[in-house]
């Protein structure tokens, strides 16, 4: 027998060290597992819910609406030159699919906030174009505010922010 197979029990004989058991470290979520802020020990859903009121523009969405596309860039021109701005959005109301290439990713629901990468990474006065890496449809109709990088900062930048 190899004694440092730690597959094969051990024969107990006297003077022999007793193997080290390492503890096993806390089950981690699947890889698959998408992060939700709303489930940080950090996230405070009241806090939340003022900040983005307080900030973000009101907004509403019929079921089945598009709320972004997986790929709309920041800095495209549409239609008289209209510039596509990114928004993070929090959902007072209901509930939108997230879909990547066409696949199911996650569903969020009321209280949780989407977007919120593509306005990270959007610096005010960039020139650097973002893009966005998935579509949001409205499942159910959707209540929800959303500032834009710039009130986001402003925000964030207040003596008394929530």
């Amino acid at each position: 027998m190899n004694e440092f197979d730690l597959a094969q029990p051990q024969s107990k004989s006297a003077g022999s060290p007793q193997p080290v058991r390492t503890p096993t470290p806390p089950s981690a979520p699947p890889p698959s597992a998408s992060f939700k802020s709303a489930n940080s020990q950090f996230y405070d859903a009241k806090v939340a819910d003022q900040f983005f009121r307080e900030l973000g523009k009101s907004e509403k969405f019929a079921a089945g609406t598009t709320l972004f596309l997986e790929g709309d860039k920041s800095r495209e021109q549409g239609l008289f030159g209209k510039r596509v701005i990114h928004r993070m959005n929090y959902l007072a109301d209901g509930e939108v699919a997230l879909t990547a290439s066409s696949r199911l990713l996650d569903a969020v629901k009321t209280g949780e906030v989407i977007g919120e990468m593509s306005v990270i990474r959007e610096q005010p006065g960039s020139e650097v174009a973002t893009v966005r890496s998935a579509t949001v449809t409205a499942k159910t109709a959707v209540t929800g505010y959303s500032p834009d990088g710039t009130e986001v900062q402003a925000g964030l930048a207040r003596p008394n922010s929530p």
